[in-house]
């Protein structure tokens, strides 16, 4: 597995359809299933071992308790299910790899607690039908086309105090995160990665107290993120365009209806390269949307715009958005990065910048560029001695 690189910028310090996934909709519509309900400890003495005896379109539903797991998932259509989302916690003890790995198509996992992973709390992972030894050309790219993993769901679930990621998608395409809370993180709390088409959405997630909130590196295609809130951060939002993986430049997320803010939080985790104190920073991205988001209270920077080993920001979209209470709020490195429209914005660099480079229309003022540095970030911080997150509504109707 290839593990992102951290945001770098540039120095500057669709719902899914998925089919098999034992349910669909956020409201308890995923508490039937078609196969037969394999209940840990009733059943199985162990999540891995209910997991081993799943078929296709079974649920492997556990009950209460704290289980010191690994737990890999190799089968398709398998959900693996909590009673409770707060009392059903697989817990690494710090020592455990990942809380639970999937490398199989339309797969869920619901309604648990996945917390102190070396690794990540769930991790969702395409590429190994590539790196594993399997026969596909030299140059085959996990994550794209059909190398991928097709179909995945990951709701009600509470990640916290994981060694890299609360919850890491990667190389793989038409799933949903929703409902869920990832805190802790040292890299990020949702991270989704090296896939095109993604066909990805997420909702209704809070990402607090991580280095970077929702970090994407090299997505390309369909990917939304909404009624999401990234706060209380060192970084809310990256959208990366990186060498360290493939498949870049980053290309077409729509970030909208969300919170943006407090992302200068100096008790999270620290952002290992680039910078902290920001709300949405685009870093070589292509085509994004950011709308009707509420950015604001981020430390240095609202918006940023740049490029990044290359790769040239542009045509980025940034309409509708409460854009305050920044050193600056919104900061464009180059010109066709981007345009600005129908944002409350107080400062900007360049100067008048929804004038400099209007969504609609034709510029009107010439733009007036002034130096912008970020500040020095504090100093970074355990992230094992991060309270833990509070309780978390569970999943409807999930006991079945």
């Amino acid at each position: 597995m290839r593990h992102a690189a951290a945001v770098g910028i540039a120095g500057l310090a669709i719902a899914a359809a998925l089919a098999g996934c034992g349910g669909t909709g956020d409201s308890g519509g995923g508490a039937t299933s078609t196969g037969r309900t394999i209940r840990v400890p009733a059943d199985q003495p162990t999540i891995q071992k209910g997991v081993d005896v799943a078929a296709t379109g079974d649920v492997v539903l556990i009950s209460p308790g704290t289980y010191h797991e690994a737990v890999e998932v190799r089968t398709d259509g398998v959900t693996v299910r909590g009673v409770n989302r707060n009392t059903v916690i697989l817990d690494g003890g710090n020592q455990l790899g990942d809380g639970v790995a999937v490398d199989a198509d339309h797969v869920a996992v619901e309604n648990l607690t996945a917390r102190r992973y070396q690794n990540n709390g769930v991790l969702i992972d395409g590429s190994h039908g590539v790196t594993d030894g399997e026969k596909y050309p030299a140059d085959a790219q996990p994550g794209k086309g059909d190398l991928a993993i097709d179909g995945y769901r990951v709701a009600y679930v509470t990640a916290a105090n994981n060694g890299l990621y609360g919850i890491y998608v990667f190389a793989s395409r038409n799933g949903v995160v929703t409902n869920s809370y990832v805190s802790g993180s040292p890299d990020s709390g949702l991270y989704i990665g090296q896939c095109d088409p993604c066909n990805a959405e997420v909702r209704n997630v809070t990402m607090r107290d991580n280095a970077i909130g929702y970090f994407a590196t090299n997505t390309r295609g369909r990917v939304l993120v909404t009624q999401s809130d990234m706060s209380h951060n060192r970084l809310g939002v990256a959208l990366n365009s990186d060498d360290a993986e493939l498949g870049a430049p980053q290309a077409g997320t729509t970030v909208r209806d969300s919170t943006i803010t407090a992302n200068d939080n100096a008790a999270a985790p620290a952002i290992r390269e680039g910078f902290s104190g920001g709300g949405v920073g685009i870093a070589g991205g292509r085509d994004n949307v950011i709308a009707s988001n509420r950015i604001t209270d981020n430390g240095g920077v609202g918006v940023l715009l740049v490029s990044q080993q290359g790769y040239r920001a542009a045509g980025n979209t940034v309409t509708a958005n409460r854009i305050e209470g920044h050193d600056v709020d919104v900061v464009s490195v180059v010109r066709s990065a981007g345009c600005f429209s129908g944002n409350s914005i107080g400062t900007s660099i360049p100067d008048d910048i929804q004038r400099v480079v209007p969504c609609t229309g034709r510029a009107t003022v010439a733009p007036t560029r002034r130096p912008f540095t970020t500040a020095k970030a504090p100093p970074d911080v355990d992230y094992t001695k991060i309270p833990l997150p509070p309780k978390q509504p569970s999943m409807p109707r999930a006991a079945g």
